[in-house]
């Protein structure tokens, strides 16, 4: 959807739908039953994967790691 709204302003019109704000991915997953984890922070991440990358052979359910980054 963004990659239309870009195609769009260039033209000089508007979306062709309303934007959706910030969606909690981490969120979304859990009302599903998945767990999930936000991480920010680059060394959230490394403790976050060295934390669960050991054990994900043995894992039956998915895990979501939503990682946020600025935008460029």
């Amino acid at each position: 959807y963004r990659i239309m709204d870009q195609l769009a302003a260039r033209q000089g019109g508007l979306p062709a739908w309303p934007s959706f704000g910030a969606v909690d991915i981490a969120a979304i997953a859990e009302a599903f039953g998945c767990e999930a984890r936000r991480i920010a922070a680059a060394e959230a991440l490394g403790a976050a994967l060295d934390e669960v990358v050991p054990g994900l052979r043995d894992r039956s359910a998915p895990l979501l790691l939503e990682v946020t980054v600025e935008p460029d």
